[in-house]
């Protein structure tokens, strides 16, 4: 597993504070962190989701969800496939 940084963690997050079903847009972060292009947050995902924290589905507008592995990594308890807190 490779090491998540402050800024990664606090992207799991902001996704994990979401509605489940409707995680914020690659615009909504970039303007959340003040990144100066789409580009840099698509690689912070692509980064996230290679470590296997977060799963992307190409082809659907805000495709993506935190796995059970980035759940952990924000101490979060929710299920990741239905989102339910024990």
């Amino acid at each position: 597993m490779s090491e998540l940084t402050d800024r990664k963690l606090s992207i799991l997050r902001y996704i994990a504070s979401r509605p489940l079903f409707s995680p914020p847009s690659i615009r909504e972060i970039q303007a959340q962190f003040g990144y100066g292009s789409t580009n840099s947050v698509a690689d912070q995902l692509k980064s996230m989701e290679n470590s296997g924290h977060l799963a992307i589905t190409r082809g659907i507008s805000r495709g993506r969800h935190l796995t059970a592995l980035g759940l952990q990594a924000i101490g979060s308890k929710r299920c990741p496939h239905c989102g339910h807190e024990p």
